[in-house]
């Protein structure tokens, strides 16, 4: 399984933790088995002991676009010339 940068992993990879850790397998056979790092098991296995959390949090991070304020001009400019080249 490839790590996606800012995207957190599948409720099923989850529930596939929480499985492995209640038949009594210890964090590193499930990182092992389970092919994901030995922080990620061992900080949802936490969060579901301290909290009773066992679904991903949402995003924090966003970060707007600089252009997100033009969007509204861009798609104008774009649909009165939608053949336009960028040296016009």
């Amino acid at each position: 399984m490839l790590y996606q940068s800012g995207k957190p992993y599948s409720q099923d990879l989850r529930e596939r933790v929480f499985a492995a850790s209640d038949e009594g397998d210890r964090v590193g056979e499930i990182a092992e088995l389970l092919r994901v790092s030995v922080s990620y098991v061992s900080k949802v296995l936490a969060r579901r002991r301290t909290t009773g959390e066992t679904t991903a949090r949402a995003q924090r991070n966003h970060v707007t676009p600089k252009l997100a304020p033009l969007y509204g001009a861009i798609r104008a400019r774009v649909a009165e010339r939608p053949d336009g080249t960028i040296e016009e």
